[in-house]
């Protein structure tokens, strides 16, 4: 074969495989969330079984010659695994960027590209502000055959191919599990935010509160907020938990949640900061064109939450044409 087809030892060393937490063995059938089988070949069945998170491709093909780096390429393709490679990072004193996540997913979703891109140059927090939540593109399943947790082991999986070693997930219940939003619209809400933070003072102060504490901890150089396009009541809070704060504004920047901002205009959202704030928004675009394959293998990740087509949207939503990708976000002029 080419070296096309045979990379070097040093190449595979760096490569290391890892099936999915989605899939788990049960007998001789592979289970998709704990409920449903799934068919897949007995040849296949064996790699996954050879699989054990820590060996590289490299170790793993000395000890089963029978298998082929097509193999594993193959099941990367389908979904079971992901080919992690292992990044260079720098160990040099970088400054810090802060990402407020309303909930396990929402920072990978917008900002990966940018997280990828810059991964020498800045050191990445995430808090993930609403990390109590169980939606599941499969929640019907969700109180007895499922985990409810499995967005937090997309996440986990998400920082560990990103090489993000500062993540965080607070405790606070996301809005479909508080009992004040069971009669009351979470995405696309018509309630002004005035109102949502009333509604919810004692929630929003408890979080304003850690999310001061963290900062002043960390000491970030920048501070990545949502925008909060869609109108996700979590989203709302947590946009307004950061600009309560004047003194974070000369660090302070809003990104346009994926996928959210598919669907959803952020105008309104850009305007009712403004006046908050009594500041301009400038709009900022990331190349991320060179990331965008990376990118797309990490959506890929949550399971729990997206399907392919909307994969796909998100990615084809960031293309401006045919060679440029871009994730966008604002800041004070």
């Amino acid at each position: 074969m080419s070296d096309k087809y045979c990379p070097k030892k040093e190449q595979l060393n760096k490569i290391t495989p890892i099936v999915l937490p989605h899939y788990s063995f049960e007998k001789d059938d592979v289970m998709f969330m704990n409920f449903r089988k799934k068919k897949i070949d007995s040849r296949s069945k064996q790699i996954l079984k050879s699989i054990n998170g820590r060996d590289s491709l490299y170790e793993i093909l000395l000890k089963q010659p029978q298998f082929t780096i097509e193999d594993f390429s193959k099941l990367e393709e389908s979904g079971f695994i992901i080919l992690c490679e292992l990044k260079y990072v720098t160990d040099k004193v970088k400054n810090k960027i802060v990402i407020l996540s309303p909930h396990a997913d929402d920072a990978i979703f917008s900002l990966s590209g940018l997280m990828i891109k810059y991964l020498n140059n800045f050191e990445f927090h995430i808090i993930n502000i609403f990390g109590h939540q169980d939606f599941t593109l499969y929640n019907d399943f969700a109180d007895d055959k499922i985990e409810s947790n499995f967005v937090h082991k997309e996440e986990r999986l998400a920082w560990f191919v990103l090489y993000i070693q500062n993540g965080v997930f607070l405790p606070f219940k996301d809005a479909a599990m508080r009992l004040s939003y069971s009669d009351r619209p979470i995405i696309n809400s018509d309630v002004d935010s005035k109102t949502i933070i009333h509604f919810e003072k004692e929630l929003f102060e408890d979080i304003c509160s850690q999310i001061n504490a963290l900062i002043k901890t960390i000491k970030p150089a920048y501070i990545f907020c949502p925008l909060g396009i869609g109108r996700h009541v979590d989203h709302i809070i947590v946009r307004e938990a950061a600009i309560a704060n004047k003194n974070l504004y000369k660090t302070l920047c809003f990104y346009e949640e994926s996928p959210y901002m598919i669907s959803f205009d952020r105008a309104g959202e850009i305007n009712e900061v403004e006046i908050k704030t009594q500041k301009k928004l400038k709009k900022r675009k990331i190349d991320i064109s060179n990331e965008i394959s990376e990118k797309r293998k990490l959506l890929n990740l949550y399971k729990s939450q997206l399907k392919k087509f909307q994969v796909n949207a998100m990615i084809r939503h960031s293309q401006a044409d045919d060679l440029h990708y871009y994730e966008t976000y604002w800041k004070f002029r």
